[in-house]
């Protein structure tokens, strides 16, 4: 995960495998916001370092602000869809685990969809996190479950051993 701005616009590029199938994606807009907007791109999972490398010469890894250092992120995801275009996912992370409900929407229809998404999580009786846990959780997968990747030889042989269980 790259985290970084664009135009003054917070943006994340990932280079992930989700299911057996590695991507490239792009989300804009401010973290943990429930409009932003995200592009993928799939690459075949032999191209996975190359990209995270292609990444790191872009400079990713030359930040002032310690939140935007490039991590290495493990996440285990089960999907669950209600059948009517929302996704429950249940994720875990090393001791963390947690619950994300979203629906892939237009610009147009994110409001309508944001309020189908509370509407489904309080259905389930859960409540919402707001910004500021939303920070806190994201500070304790990173300090806690992620790593910092910078490029260096000891940090792409980690990588290419944890990528073997997904390859």
């Amino acid at each position: 995960m790259f985290f970084g701005k664009v135009e003054k616009e917070q943006v994340d590029i990932r280079v992930r495998i989700t299911n057996g199938a590695a991507e490239v994606v792009v989300k804009r807009g401010r973290f943990g916001a429930h409009n932003r907007t995200e592009k993928s791109v799939p690459i075949k999972t032999n191209q996975f370092l190359e990209f995270v490398k292609f990444f790191v010469a872009c400079g990713f890894t030359q930040t002032r602000h310690p939140g935007y250092i490039p991590k290495v992120a493990e996440r285990f995801t089960h999907d669950f869809s209600d059948g009517k275009g929302t996704v429950l996912s249940l994720v875990r992370a090393g001791s963390i685990a947690y619950l994300e409900v979203e629906r892939m929407s237009t610009l147009p229809q994110a409001p309508i969809n944001r309020r189908k998404v509370l509407k489904h999580i309080q259905d389930l009786k859960l409540k919402a996190i707001n910004e500021k846990q939303f920070v806190t959780l994201c500070k304790k997968l990173s300090k806690q479950e992620d790593w910092t990747f910078r490029g260096k030889p000891e940090q792409e042989r980690k990588l290419k051993i944890l990528l073997r269980k997904f390859l």
